[in-house]
């Protein structure tokens, strides 16, 4: 009996076959870690593009009796407009959410994973960390010609002061957040929201012949071409 136990012996694993099983891990992580990113981008554009949908439908179908206006708000906050006196994004949109022109909250205006402000003062002053995404184009009324962008994430380079100027020229902004060159969010005049990549042709859907408006951006970001 002693001499079969000792011939029973543990075999462990080679030097060589541990070296195969991690290099094997390390082929799938490679294949795999680009899918799970992208995915992961994309569920997170889908949810800006939602927001942006929601703020959309809020500022133009709420208000049934002044669609374009928000006077009974209790404060003069009509859709911006080149006369008025506002400087930023997210000075318009602080004013709404103080004023209580509906129930808006300040995670409206972050894409997901980043952290929403907590007072208005954060919100205007903590651009670093980009408190607000939305740029809000000017003037928008029955005159805008429906697919002109009226919001769109500062990653979507739009410069110029009308709609026509912007859409000559675009492109999205390598270094701007909240997605960079890999995506951004634009809602059009007429409610549809989507999200285009570095490959999409700007010029093919954002020409709306005789639409001639501005834009403000958020003061501080990243966005380019802003009449500021």
């Amino acid at each position: 009996m002693s001499r079969l136990i000792r011939r029973i012996k543990i075999r462990g694993f080679t030097l060589i076959e541990l070296l195969v099983v991690i290099a094997i891990i390390a082929t799938l992580a490679a294949i795999l870690t680009p899918v799970v990113s992208k995915a992961l981008l994309r569920g997170r554009v889908t949810q800006t593009i939602n927001n942006g949908y929601n703020l959309y439908r809020l500022l133009f179908f709420e208000e049934l009796d002044n669609p374009l206006g928000l006077q009974s708000a209790g404060a003069t906050i009509d859709w911006p407009t080149t006369a008025d006196a506002w400087s930023d994004a997210n000075a318009y949109f602080a004013t709404l959410v103080t004023n209580d022109a509906f129930e808006l909250n300040y995670a409206f205006f972050v894409a997901p994973g980043m952290r929403p402000a907590g007072s208005e003062q954060e919100f205007l002053t903590d651009t670093a960390t980009l408190r607000n995404i939305w740029c809000i184009t000017l003037d928008v009324g029955s005159g805008v010609k429906f697919g002109a962008p009226v919001l769109f994430t500062q990653n979507v380079n739009i410069p110029g002061t009308t709609l026509d100027t912007m859409a000559a020229t675009g492109g999205l902004l390598e270094n701007a957040k909240p997605y960079q060159d890999k995506a951004a969010v634009v809602v059009a005049y007429g409610g549809s929201a989507f999200s285009i990549d570095a490959n999409t042709a700007t010029t093919n859907n954002f020409n709306p012949p005789g639409a001639i408006n501005g834009f403000i951006a958020p003061k501080g970001g990243d966005i380019t071409g802003s009449n500021q």
